[in-house]
C-alpha cells in the first residue's frame, strides 16, 4: 500500500526500496481471479510494486472502483464487508499519498480525512495513524499548526497502545519534522533522538540512516553533525543509495565550509560532484559546483570559480530552480565585477534581477493561494458534516421505511413476493449503473479540477503582476479602472511602476485572450519594466521602441505583440507634464466638454509591416480636464437590438456624456452600458478601461 512514511527533512529525499513484480503477470491473475477480495488483494499488490506514481495511480482507481461496488452487494458478510472497507480505506489513503506528493494540499486533506472516517469504522489503529499522520503534514502546509499538532498526537497515542514500534519511530520523526518546521530545533532533536533509540532497537539500518540526517539537521554543534553524517554516510554507502550518499557528502562540504576548512570542504564537494555526474543527477550537480565555486573565489582562482558556476548556472535553467538561477547568477556576476568584464556582469545582473522578482511575486502568489485553500478546506469540511448529518437522517428514515415493509411482506401472499423479488433486482442493477456514472463523473470532474487550479494559479500570478489600485490612487488620486477580463486570465493589462519623480501608466492589448493572452500579458510586463526599471530607458517612445526589439528577438517569426498606450506624468517647475507614444490605441482627452482623439502611431509593439520609431507625444492639460485609455474590447463587443459592435464612436460619445460625473460614477456607468448592449450574448474580447481626471 502507497501509505507515505512522513520522512521529511531538507537535505535528501530517500525512496523506499519495493519487491520487484511482474506487472503483466500479476494484472493477467486478476482477470482470472474468482472473487473481489481476490482480484483486490492483486491490485494493492501492483500498487505496492509500482514507484513510479502516474503508473500506479490508475490501478489504485480501480481498486477504489471495485471496492465501492463490491460494497453495494447485499450478501457480504461481516468479514467480506471489512475486507472491502480496508481495501477502499487504503485506496482512498493512496489518494491522498498521490496529491500530497504533487503539492495539492486541499484534494490530499480531502482524501486523508475520507481515510481516516472509515479506518475509525474498522477500527484499524496502525492505518488510521498513518492517515493522521499525513493529514497532520498536510496542515502544516496551510499553516495550521494547532490542528496538525493534534492529528500527530493523536497518532501517537495510537501507535504507543499498539506497541508498534515501526510506527512509534515514525511518528516520533514526523514530531521531529513539526517542531523543526516551528524553528523549536531543541524539541525536534528530542524527537529525532527517540527515533534513533527505536530504530537501533529494531535494528532497522535504512530507518537509522534516514534519522541521523534528520538530527543532523539540526544539531548546533558542528562537529556532532559531522558525527551524525558520518554515521548516515557509512550505512547508505552499505545500502548502494548513491542518490542519499552525495547528498550526505554535499552537506559534510556545507559543515566543513562553516568551520572554515575549505581544503576538506573541497574534497567532500568534489566527492558529491563525481556520484552526481555518474548518475546525472542535474539538480544536486548544479548545488555541487555552485559551493566549488565559492571555494575556487575565496581562494582568487576567478577562471576557474567561473567555469563551475557558469556550468552550475546552466544546469540550473535545465532543472528550472528560481533558487539556484539566483545564488548563480549573484556569484557569477560579482566574479565577472573582479575580472572588471562589466559587459557580462550586467547581463548576469539583469537576469538575477528579473528572476528575483519573478521568485518574490510567484511567493506572493503562493501564500495567497495557501489562505485560499485554507479557506476552502473550512468550507469543504462544514459541508461534509453537513452531507454527514442529512446521509445520517435518511438511513434512519430508510430503515424504518425497511422495517414497515418487512412487516407487510410477511403477510402479503407469495405472488407479491416473487413480484417484489423482480422489483428489487431492477433497483439493485439500477444503484449498480448510477454508481457506475458517479464514478466516471468523478473522474471528469478530477480532470477539469486539475485543469482550472492551473489556470486559477496563472491569474493569481498574473493579478500579483497588475498595477494595484492604491498604488495608481497615490500618483493619480482621482481615477477609475474598469477591468473585465472575457476569461479567467486577461491578455488585456494594466501595469504602472514609479521611477524617479516620474509616474508611468499602461493600457495594453497583448495578442490573443485567455491563457495564450495571459502568457504574453506576463512577457510584456516583463519586457515593459526591464526598459523603464533596469535599463533606465525614460521617454514612453523609446520604452515602445526597445520592448518591440525584445518581442521580435525573443518571438521569432512570430506575429504576436501587443497595441499600447504607455503615459508618463511628471511635476516639473511645479506643473504637471504628460508624455505619451501610442501604438494603435488612441488615447482620449475631454476638456470643457469637448472631445479630442489624441494622435497615434498605427503600428503595433511587435513584428508589424512598419518598423518606424514610434513618435513621442507631448498634449497640453490643464486641471480638470479628463485623459481615457481603452483597448478595443468594448467597442468591439455585439450587442444592442440589431447585434452589432457597439464601436468607438459611440464609447466615445458616451465618455463626453458622462465626462462631468465623479470617476466611481464614471466606473459604474460604463458597467451598466456595457451589460445592458451584450445582453444575453458571449463577451467576445478583454475590457480594459482607465479614466483619469487632471
Amino acid at each position: 500500500m502507497k501509505k507515505i512514511l512522513l520522512i521529511f527533512f531538507i537535505f535528501l529525499k530517500l525512496t523506499a526500496f519495493a519487491q520487484e513484480y511482474n506487472v503483466d503477470s500479476l494484472y493477467t491473475s486478476f482477470k482470472i481471479a474468482k472473487t473481489d477480495t481476490q482480484k483486490l488483494y492483486i491490485l494493492n499488490t501492483i500498487i505496492d510494486a509500482i514507484v513510479d506514481d502516474e503508473a500506479w495511480i490508475p490501478y489504485n482507481r480501480q481498486m477504489y472502483d471495485l471496492a465501492t461496488k463490491a460494497l453495494l452487494k447485499n450478501n457480504n458478510d461481516e468479514r467480506s464487508k471489512y475486507i472491502l472497507l480496508r481495501a477502499k480505506s487504503d485506496a482512498i489513503s493512496n489518494f491522498g499519498s498521490y496529491f500530497d506528493n504533487k503539492g495539492e494540499t486541499d484534494s490530499a486533506i480531502y482524501y486523508y480525512l475520507a481515510a481516516i472516517e472509515i479506518d475509525r469504522k474498522t477500527d484499524h489503529k496502525i492505518s488510521l495513524s498513518q492517515s493522521l499522520e499525513g493529514a497532520g503534514k498536510n496542515f502544516i502546509e496551510l499553516g495550521d499548526y494547532n490542528k496538525a499538532l493534534g492529528y500527530y498526537n493523536e497518532a501517537l497515542t495510537i501507535v504507543q497502545k499498539e506497541n508498534d514500534l515501526h510506527a512509534l519511530g515514525r511518528v516520533y520523526n514526523s514530531l521531529g519534522l513539526f517542531y523543526r518546521v516551528q524553528g523549536d530545533k531543541e524539541t525536534a532533536l528530542s524527537y529525532y533522538n527517540k527515533t534513533y533509540s527505536i530504530r537501533t532497537k529494531l535494528r532497522d539500518k535504512f530507518g537509522i540512516g534516514e534519522v541521523l540526517v534528520n538530527i543532523a539537521g539540526v544539531e548546533p554543534d558542528l562537529r556532532k553533525k559531522l558525527g551524525s553524517y558520518r554515521k548516515s554516510l557509512a550505512i547508505m554507502k552499505t545500502a548502494g543509495h548513491k542518490v542519499a550518499v552525495a547528498s550526505i557528502l554535499n552537506n559534510m562540504g556545507g559543515t566543513y565550509l562553516e568551520l572554515n576548512k575549505t581544503d576538506s570542504a573541497l574534497m567532500y564537494f568534489n566527492m558529491a560532484l563525481n556520484i552526481r555526474r555518474a548518475i546525472s543527477d542535474k539538480a544536486g550537480m548544479s548545488k555541487s559546483l555552485y559551493y566549488i565555486a565559492k571555494i575556487m573565489a575565496q581562494q582568487k582562482k576567478y577562471d576557474t570559480a567561473l567555469e563551475y558556476a557558469i556550468e552550475s548556472y546552466d544546469l540550473s535553467l535545465v532543472t528550472k530552480n528560481p533558487g539556484e538561477i539566483i545564488i548563480t547568477t549573484s556569484l557569477i556576476k560579482d566574479l565577472y565585477l573582479t575580472k572588471k568584464d562589466y559587459v557580462n556582469a550586467f547581463k548576469f545582473l539583469s537576469v538575477y534581477t528579473l528572476v528575483k522578482d519573478s521568485a518574490t511575486n510567484i511567493n506572493k502568489g503562493k501564500e495567497f493561494y495557501r489562505q485560499k485553500v485554507k479557506f476552502e478546506y473550512e468550507q469543504k469540511d462544514f459541508l461534509r458534516k453537513e452531507e454527514e448529518v442529512r446521509k445520517d437522517a435518511e438511513f434512519k428514515a430508510k430503515s424504518r421505511q425497511q422495517k414497515i415493509i418487512i412487516f407487510s411482506f410477511l403477510v402479503i401472499v407469495i405472488i407479491i413476493s416473487v413480484f417484489s423479488y423482480f422489483l428489487f433486482a431492477r433497483y439493485r442493477l439500477t444503484r449498480q449503473q448510477k454508481t457506475i456514472i458517479e464514478t466516471q463523473k468523478n473522474e471528469v470532474d478530477i480532470k477539469q479540477k486539475e485543469i482550472l487550479d492551473s489556470i486559477h494559479y496563472a491569474k493569481r500570478i498574473q493579478t500579483t503582476l497588475l498595477a494595484h489600485k492604491d498604488f495608481i490612487d497615490a500618483n493619480v488620486p482621482d481615477n477609475f479602472v474598469f477591468f473585465q477580463p472575457k476569461d479567467i486570465v486577461s491578455g488585456d493589462f494594466y501595469w504602472a511602476t514609479k521611477k524617479d519623480n516620474s509616474f508611468y501608466l499602461a493600457v495594453c492589448d497583448s495578442t490573443g485572450h485567455g491563457v495564450p493572452g495571459a502568457f504574453m500579458s506576463l512577457l510584456n510586463i516583463s519586457f515593459l519594466n526591464e526598459a523603464i526599471n533596469e535599463k533606465n530607458i525614460l521617454q514612453p517612445n523609446d520604452v515602445l521602441n526597445q520592448v518591440r526589439s525584445q518581442l521580435n528577438k525573443n518571438m521569432e517569426g512570430s506575429q504576436d505583440g501587443m497595441d499600447a498606450i504607455l503615459v508618463k506624468f511628471q511635476i516639473k517647475n511645479s506643473e504637471l507634464e504628460i508624455a505619451y507614444s501610442a501604438a494603435n490605441n488612441e488615447p482620449v482627452l475631454i476638456s470643457e466638454n469637448k472631445l479630442m482623439i489624441l494622435p497615434k502611431d498605427k503600428m503595433p509593439v511587435g513584428k508589424g509591416e512598419r518598423t518606424d520609431s514610434f513618435s513621442l507625444h507631448l498634449p497640453e492639460v490643464k486641471k480638470g480636464d479628463t485623459l481615457y485609455f481603452y483597448t478595443d474590447g468594448f467597442i468591439d463587443q455585439f450587442g444592442g437590438p440589431r447585434g452589432k459592435k457597439f464601436k468607438s464612436r459611440q464609447l466615445n460619445d458616451f465618455l463626453l456624456s458622462i465626462s462631468e460625473q465623479s470617476m466611481t460614477t464614471q466606473h459604474e456607468m460604463l458597467q451598466n452600458k456595457f451589460a445592458q448592449w451584450k445582453g444575453d450574448l458571449e463577451q467576445v474580447d478583454d475590457i480594459c478601461i482607465i479614466g483619469i481626471r487632471i
